[in-house]
């Protein structure tokens, strides 16, 4: 029931410091991993926020999945842009034990349209072992080069690493993946 409720706290307009600051208040001590992953959910475009800041990257190293997933998507999100924190916290969650969570890591890290991801996106592409990441990495780099719909974003050091990318041989079944292709659509 909790979480249900902090979930009414969101607003497609985003909320108030005050709002943001009552949230992280009744989550400081929170054990609840349901409860956890909905407030960060909710808070997930506030990390401009101090207090949000603090709560969110704080919970990077939860023991539950489903709240690291959530650190995830609020650092991956595109109003994290800038973020002090906020670099260090993705690279961490792009190696996450969790596959999930490194897989949401890897598909939403371009949301931040910084160029430096790069290489680490290269890595996982050019490691056959990584295979089923391969369609989250280049999801990110889409993001970084193409931005459908906004085309905000024009990084030309993604969209090499594209090119170079759907260019692998030798070919397989899973190489290029069938996410990768299908993902620019």
């Amino acid at each position: 029931v909790r979480g249900m409720a902090i979930q009414q706290y969101g607003s497609f307009f985003g909320m108030t410091p005050e709002t943001a600051n009552k949230l992280v208040k009744a989550l400081e001590n929170e054990q609840n991993p349901f409860v956890l992953k909905e407030g960060i959910r909710t808070l997930s475009n506030e990390l401009r926020n101090d207090a949000v800041k603090a709560l969110v990257l704080g919970k990077i190293d939860n023991a539950d999945k489903e709240v690291r997933k959530a650190v995830a998507l609020s650092v991956g999100s595109s109003w994290s842009k800038g973020v002090d924190g906020v670099k260090e916290a993705a690279l961490k969650l792009m190696g996450d034990s969790d596959e999930d969570v490194r897989k949401t890591m890897l598909g939403y890290v371009g949301q931040l349209a910084d160029d430096s991801f790069v290489p680490e996106l290269e890595k996982v592409l050019n490691d056959p072992a990584q295979g089923k990441f391969h369609g989250d990495a280049m999801r990110s780099l889409y993001t970084m080069w193409y931005d459908y719909p906004m085309h905000k974003n024009t990084s030309k050091a993604a969209y090499e690493a594209c090119l170079k990318y759907l260019k692998t041989t030798p070919r397989t079944k899973d190489i290029p993946a069938w996410q990768a292709i299908g993902g620019i659509s």
